[in-house]
């Protein structure tokens, strides 16, 4: 049980909640909270009439950040929401939207296995809030109330969602960005599993593949995808073009994709069907050869992005069948630089790994037979820019020359930096194509988010039903995320997500026995804190 600690420091006393916990053969004290000097603590508990000693202290639950982030919840009405479209049997869950809640808070907060869910539960305020006992959200009701979340449900609260957030926020949807990312699993059951291209490095793990779609200038997410594990990303685009306009009722807006997703019969395709897009395309396709290789520097226009980058362009007019686009050669420096540094390094890397084989065929310490073999692993992809020569000498033992080819190396040095953009967007300038292509890194940053501070991965579930249940939770998380963003941007506050939390989190509602009394006091707010929850309108309880 937690308990006060007493620390004098130059002549004050110091309080701090604290409890012990076994490390090893040692018990050791852990510092939960500091609760200030004595005298203010009386203040807080807002009691003078007993000693620190008359205390005893019950409970010590999570208060600021759990009432701040419900808040979110609630101004979204994600809890009505829900309720509105799942088939439930209330004799069974009683209150799914609120089970879901709960699964969204703690993946914001406090990321945890469905076993441990209840447990922090119970160190939160939520019991006060939401009115659910403690039996009611142990790891069966919460896993039956993801049972509910199915793909026609999930379809109806996204829909749903958006509507909520077009009135609140007044959404620009007019360019929209469309990226996948993958996730691995433990285990072999799920049926949505397979092995596939791992954008986690992680090849020896089955996946799944997770589209997902957000709006431009708020980064609200508008509609997600789970697709098996050995989905191509060229092969979803139609799809969520589709159902963008069937589902969200989505008529007129631009959809920014990478580099290769939309491929040359897709682009005929939207092209004639009236869907914009602006997308990268490879290098290897002739009218990029044709830039990349033919324009000079003296030809690119200087243009500075947003965030101040500096890049260079060169746009002209594509025409493909009959069908007019606009190609955009775009040059960065930057990209440059660490694309030679990328190349320099590696080259040096295979020169290092060819003057080993050298010294090893001089030392008479490798097989000959071996030696083409060696070679080939040595090179791998870099076989065009090393002229390889292998002689035998009188005794029969191979010997290996080899000179860099500087020509192929200048080359390749001339597209660095530079990649091209095609668009069918008649409304948009070059620079706009342009700053639209460069901000879809908020779609990368959302996948970092849901991977790293919400442990999207690994899943542990096998059910197909939980599996999307469970993205679908991280995706509302990141949903309160962005919302919680966008509205301090709004209010000209200098916090972060990450920010707010920490300074929230600080926030307890003690339970305490005194004098034979059960009271509950709410530790003191930072500044920070008062500031958070008054700009927010959020009121204490």
């Amino acid at each position: 049980m937690p308990f006060i600690r007493e620390l004098r420091r130059n002549n004050k006393v110091y309080l701090y909640l604290v409890k012990s916990q076994r490390d090893g053969k040692k018990i050791r004290q852990i510092n939960l909270k500091y609760l200030g000097e004595k005298e203010q603590f009386y203040q807080k508990l807002q009691e003078g009439s007993f000693s620190l000693d008359e205390i005893s202290l019950l409970a010590s639950n999570d208060y600021g950040d759990i009432l701040f982030f419900y808040a979110l919840l609630q101004k979204l009405k994600i809890i009505e929401i829900i309720n509105a479209h799942v088939q439930k049997t209330p004799d069974i869950v009683p209150n799914v939207g609120a089970l879901v809640a709960i699964l969204i808070l703690n993946r914001l907060l406090a990321p945890s296995s469905k076993v441990e869910i209840p447990a922090w539960y119970n160190r939160t305020i939520l019991a006060k809030i939401l009115h659910l006992s403690a039996v009611q959200v142990q790891e069966q009701a919460l896993c039956r109330a993801m049972d509910y979340l199915t793909d026609d449900c999930i379809k109806q609260i996204e829909s749903h969602l958006l509507t909520q957030l077009t009135a609140l926020y007044h959404l620009d949807l007019d360019t929209l960005f469309y990226d996948i990312t993958s996730s691995y699993f433990e285990g072999k059951k799920c049926t949505l599993a397979f092995f596939g291209y791992s954008r986690d490095h992680r090849k020896d793990r089955r996946q799944i593949v997770i589209g997902l779609v957000i709006a431009r200038y708020t980064r609200f997410p508008i509609m997600h995808w789970v697709f098996p594990g050995n989905t191509a990303d060229w092969n979803t685009i139609e799809l969520v073009i589709n159902q963008l306009k069937s589902e969200q009722n989505l008529s007129q807006f631009a959809i920014v994709t990478d580099r290769g997703m939309v491929q040359k019969k897709l682009r005929l395709h939207f092209a004639q069907q009236d869907l914009h897009f602006i997308t990268g395309i490879k290098a290897s396709e002739k009218i990029a050869k044709e830039l990349i290789i033919t324009i000079s520097d003296a030809e690119l226009i200087p243009f500075q992005a947003r965030s101040g980058a500096q890049f260079k362009y060169h746009a002209c007019q594509y025409e493909e069948e009959g069908i007019a686009f606009q190609v955009l050669l775009v040059f960065s420096q930057k990209m440059q630089e660490l694309q030679e540094q990328a190349f320099q390094a590696k080259i040096a890397a295979v020169k290092k790994g060819l003057e080993e084989l050298q010294e090893e065929l001089k030392a008479r310490k490798k097989n000959s037979d071996l030696l083409e073999k060696r070679i080939q692993i040595t090179l791998k992809s870099y076989k065009n820019y090393f002229q390889i020569t292998a002689t035998q000498d009188k005794q029969g033992f191979r010997q290996l020359t080899f000179q860099l080819q500087e020509t192929e190396c200048e080359k390749t040095r001339a597209k660095f930096g530079k990649y091209v953009l095609l668009t069918n967007v008649p409304y948009l300038s070059p620079e706009e194509v342009i700053q639209a292509y460069l901000d879809k890194w908020e779609v990368e940053d959302a996948f970092r988010f849901l991977k790293t501070s919400l442990d999207l991965r690994p899943i542990n579930h096998w059910k197909e039903s939980r599996v999307k249940a469970h993205v679908f939770i991280c995706i509302l998380a990141y949903l309160i995320r962005t919302v919680l963003e966008y509205e301090l941007a709004q209010l000209h506050l200098p916090f972060s997500y990450a920010q707010v939390k920490t300074i929230l989190s600080e926030s307890k509602l003690i339970r305490f026995e005194a004098q034979n009394k059960v009271e509950e006091k709410m530790t003191e707010l930072s500044p920070e804190a008062r500031i958070i929850f008054n700009k927010f309108n959020v009121e204490l309880i």
